[in-house]
């Protein structure tokens, strides 16, 4: 699901102190969540970790340990648009609290740093969340992969 979030209509939730945003001395909390599941995908560790200075990126901690994280990218441009690249949960497995905790406070800092627009596509078992959070479906999509040999 392609979704936008209009972020004058957004209600901040309130503050966490189990979320935390990453930086390149406390790196590897976040490597440890994407790095189980970025694969092929472009943007993976390392290519987050260069360009570190344009994105935020938050990740959640459970008894010390990475639970999840989330991504984003943008708000330096005039626009105040920015993409929420991804929201990863430990082990790959759904855990509702984590992935609302993570977006929130996502969506708290974005408010914060003066953004407009958010764009975040997510799968079926996450749009309610998202929506509940405030954003607009706008586009549902159907992605394939094939492999040539």
């Amino acid at each position: 699901f392609n979704n936008t979030l209009y972020v004058d209509k957004y209600q901040k939730v309130a503050d966490r102190d189990d979320v935390i945003r990453i930086n390149r001395e406390n790196y590897d909390l976040f490597r440890t969540v994407h790095s189980q599941i970025e694969g092929d995908m472009y943007w993976n560790s390392d290519r987050i970790l260069d360009d570190l200075d344009n994105w935020v990126v938050l990740v959640k901690l459970k008894d010390q340990q990475p639970a999840g994280a989330i991504y984003y990218i943008g708000l330096h441009d005039d626009d105040k648009w920015c993409e929420i690249f991804g929201l990863d949960i430990m082990d790959n497995v759904f855990d509702e609290e984590v992935f609302s905790d993570l977006l929130g406070q996502a969506l708290n800092s974005i408010k914060d740093n003066g953004g407009i627009y958010v764009t975040m596509f997510c799968e079926q078992r996450e749009q309610e969340l998202t929506l509940k959070a405030g954003f607009e479906c706008v586009g549902e999509y159907v992605c394939y992969k094939k492999q040539l040999n």
